[in-house]
C-alpha cells in the first residue's frame, strides 16, 4: 500500500486498510521484519511534513497510526536495530524542518542513543556532515538533562569528548556558527557530567532547621520566649524595636487598605461585570460549542466501535480453533449434568433434613419451639458432650496405663 499512499485517489483506501491491519493486529512487535527504514521514513515524511500529497484529514489519521507503526518497525528487540534509524532520523532534524517532525525527530534520537549503545558511534562518525543537525540534537539533550537516564548520561561522556576533538581540530580550518554552537553546548554539556554546582538550597535547609532548633530549645530552657537568650539577643541588637515598628505600620495599612476595600469594592466589582459580562458569556458559547462538537465526535466514534466491533468478533471466531468451541460446548454439558444429577438432589437431600430437623425439635418442645426449650437443649448437649468427654479421657487412661504396665 506504500507505492499509493502518494496517489490522492487512493490515499484514504490504503490508510483505511492499514489502520485495519493494524486493529487486527494486536501484538505489532511479531511482524518484525515487514517494515524497515525504507519503508518507515516515506512514511514519517507524510505524516509530519506539510504540502504533501495527503490532505490535512488524511495526514492526521496517519499521525495516529504512526506511533504503531513505529513498533511494528523497531520490532521486538530494538537495542540491536536502532542505530540503523539514527542516520535517517539525523538527516531530517534540520534546524528549519516543521516543530512538530522536529520534536517527534529529537525523541526518537534520543530514544535511538538510550536504547541502543551502537547509535553513538553512528553518531560520532556522521558529526561532521551533519553539524546543524548535532547542534539540535546537543541542545536538546542539555535540557532535557534531567530527565535522561543515568546510564546514557555516562555512555555520552566518550561521545562529548569525541565531539570536542573533532570541533578543535575543525576551528582551523572552519568558521561557522554551527561549530561554534556545538562547541559551546559541549562544554556545556561536560559541566552537566562533571557534577552539580554547590548545594545552596540544601544548605540553607540545614542551617533553617539548626536555627529552628535553636531558637526552640532556648525558650524551652528558660520557660518563655521573653526570659529566653534570643529575646535578649534581638533586644539588644534592635530586631525587637524594628519589628515593632513594623508591625505598627503593618497594622496602620492594613486597616487602611480594609477600608479602602469596604468602600471602592462595589464599584470596581460593578465595572468588572461591565466588561468581563460579555466576554464570560462568550466564553460560555464557546464552552458550549465545543461540548457539542465532542459530543458530535463521540457520537461518531461510538457509530465506528458499533460497526468494526462485528468484524472484529467475526474475525475472532473465525481464527478461533474447533476445538475450544468443542471444549466449550463439552464444559456446558457437564456443568449441565452437574448441575441436574447432583447439585438439584443435593439440595433437595439437605432441605429434607432441615425439615426432619425441625419437626423432631418441635416434638421435643411440645409442639412449640421456645428459648426456654432451646436452652435446655444446649444445656442438655453441652452434658452429654462433657459426659462423653470424660468417658473418653478415662477410657485413654486406663488404656495407657494397661499399656504401661510390666506383665
Amino acid at each position: 500500500m506504500l507505492p499509493v499512499l502518494g496517489v490522492k485517489s487512493l490515499s484514504s483506501y490504503a490508510l483505511a486498510y492499514l489502520e485495519r491491519l493494524l486493529l487486527l493486529h494486536a501484538n505489532l512487535t511479531k511482524g518484525f521484519g515487514i517494515m524497515g527504514p525504507k519503508e518507515f521514513f516515506p512514511l514519517l515524511d507524510f505524516a509530519f511534513m506539510p504540502k504533501n500529497a495527503l490532505s490535512s484529514s488524511l495526514q492526521e489519521q496517519l499521525r495516529r497510526l504512526y506511533p504503531r507503526l513505529k513498533v511494528l518497525a523497531f520490532g521486538a528487540k530494538p537495542e540491536s536495530t536502532l542505530h540503523t534509524y539514527l542516520p535517517s532520523f539525523l538527516s531530517r532534524a534540520t534546524p528549519h524542518c516543521p516543530d512538530d517532525m522536529k520534536r517527534e525527530l529529537l525523541c526518537s534520537m534520543t530514544e535511538c542513543l538510550r536504547v541502543d549503545a551502537q547509535s553513538l558511534g553512528v553518531w560520532r562518525q556522521l558529526y561532521t556532515k551533519h553539524l546543524p543537525q548535532s547542534s539540535l540534537l546537543l541542545n536538546h539533550l542539555l535540557k532535557s538533562w534531567k530527565t535522561l537516564p543515568p546510564k546514557l548520561r555516562k555512555n555520552l561522556g566518550e561521545t562529548i569528548q569525541s565531539f570536542r576533538v573533532t570541533n578543535e581540530e575543525m576551528k582551523g580550518s572552519i568558521e561557522s556558527e554551527e561549530l561554534q554552537e556545538c562547541s559551546h553546548l559541549c562544554q556545556n554539556l561536560e559541566v552537566k557530567m562533571k557534577g552539580r554546582g554547590f548545594p545552596w538550597s540544601k544548605l540553607f535547609m540545614v542551617l533553617l532547621v539548626f536555627v529552628a532548633g535553636f531558637i526552640t530549645h532556648d525558650i524551652r530552657s528558660h520557660g518563655s520566649f521573653t526570659d529566653s537568650t534570643t529575646a535578649a539577643l534581638c533586644k539588644n541588637s534592635g530586631v525587637t524595636a524594628v519589628s515593632q515598628q513594623v508591625w505598627a505600620k503593618v497594622s496602620v495599612y492594613s486597616k487602611e487598605s480594609f477600608s479602602w476595600l469596604e468602600k471602592n469594592t462595589p464599584h470596581y466589582y460593578s465595572e468588572c461585570v461591565r466588561v468581563l459580562g460579555p466576554v464570560l458569556d462568550q466564553g460560555l458559547e464557546t464552552t458550549k460549542t465545543a461540548a457539542l462538537y465532542v459530543s458530535e465526535n463521540t457520537t461518531t466514534f461510538i457509530l465506528w466501535l458499533r460497526q468494526t466491533t462485528p468484524l472484529v468478533l467475526d474475525w475472532m471466531v473465525e481464527k478461533t480453533p474447533d476445538s475450544v468451541f468443542r471444549a466449550l460446548e463439552f464444559l456446558s454439558e457437564l456443568l449441565l449434568f452437574l448441575h441436574q444429577n447432583y447439585i438439584l438432589p443435593a439440595l433437595a437431600h439437605v432441605s429434607e433434613l432441615l425439615q426432619r430437623a425441625w419437626a423432631a425439635l418441635q416434638h421435643s418442645c411440645s409442639g412449640e419451639v421456645s428459648v426456654s426449650c432451646l436452652q435446655d437443649h444446649a444445656v442438655s448437649f453441652t452434658n452429654s458432650t462433657w459426659k462423653l468427654l470424660q468417658q473418653t479421657t478415662s477410657s485413654i487412661t486406663t488404656w495407657a496405663q494397661q499399656l504401661l504396665t510390666p506383665a
